[in-house]
C-alpha cells in the first residue's frame, strides 16, 4: 500500500505528533516525558489478533477514539495492564502507588490517550489539509477475551491499519504501547498522495 519512502515519511509524521504529545504530557505532569517510535507498519486488520498475541502475553487496557471528517476512522491505543499501571505511577512520580486500574487511573489514562491520539491524528489531518473532529476517548480495561473478540470484530469494518509501536519514557522507566490507526482505503490513498507531493516539493524532510 505504501512504498518504503512513504512509510519513512509517515513515520516521521507520527514522530512529530508523538513529540508534540510528549511536550503536552511534560507540561501536564511537570516532569520530562519522552516518546519515540521504533517501529511503524501497515497491516491488514485480520493480522492484528496474531500481532497482539505475539507482542503482548497479558490482557490490557484499550483507549479508543473515533474521528470524523474527510479522514474518518478510529484510533486505538493499547497498553498491557502492567504497562498501564507503570505509566500512571511514573507520571505521578510513584505517589499513587497503584496495583490495579482504579477510577483515578482510568481518568489519567483517558487524558494520556486523548493527548497522544489527538496529536498524532491531527498531525496527519494537518498535512493532508483536512480538519478532523474527535470524540471523547473511551477507556476499557480488558477482563476477558470477550472484549478483545468484540474489538477485533469492530475493527473488521476496516481493511487496514497503521500500527505504531511506541515507547514512552518517564525518568528512566520505559513503557511500551501500541497505536492502531484504522482508516478506509480511500484515507490511505489520500495520505499517500499528499505525502508524495510534500516529499517531491521538499515540504517534509525524512531522517533515518
Amino acid at each position: 500500500m505504501f512504498d518504503e519512502i512513504i512509510m519513512d515519511a509517515l513515520k516521521e509524521l507520527i514522530n512529530i505528533g508523538m513529540g508534540e504529545a510528549a511536550a503536552s504530557l511534560s507540561d501536564l505532569v511537570g516532569r520530562r516525558v519522552g516518546i519515540r517510535v521504533p517501529e511503524l507498519r501497515v497491516m491488514r486488520v485480520d493480522e492484528i489478533r496474531t500481532f497482539l498475541d505475539l507482542e503482548a502475553e497479558t490482557l490490557g487496557v484499550y483507549l479508543a477514539q473515533k474521528f470524523t471528517g474527510p479522514l474518518t476512522g478510529k484510533a486505538i491505543l493499547f497498553y498491557t495492564e502492567e504497562c498501564s499501571i507503570a505509566l500512571v505511577d511514573s507520571l505521578f512520580a510513584g505517589t499513587m502507588s497503584i496495583r490495579t486500574i482504579t477510577e483515578s487511573a482510568r481518568a489519567t489514562l483517558q487524558e494520556v490517550g486523548n493527548i497522544l491520539l489527538v496529536s498524532c491524528i491531527s498531525r496527519i489531518g494537518d498535512v493532508v489539509e483536512m480538519p478532523t473532529t474527535f470524540e471523547i476517548p473511551t477507556v476499557t480495561v480488558e477482563v476477558s477475551e470477550v472484549y478483545f473478540n468484540n474489538l477485533i470484530k469492530e475493527m473488521s469494518t476496516f481493511e487496514n491499519a497503521i500500527v505504531v509501536r511506541n515507547e514512552l519514557t518517564v525518568y528512566e522507566k520505559r513503557i511500551v504501547g501500541y497505536l492502531f490507526i484504522l482508516l478506509a482505503l480511500q484515507g490511505f490513498e489520500i495520505i499517500a498522495k499528499k505525502l508524495e507531493q510534500m516529499l517531491l516539493h521538499g515540504d517534509l524532510a525524512v531522517t533515518n
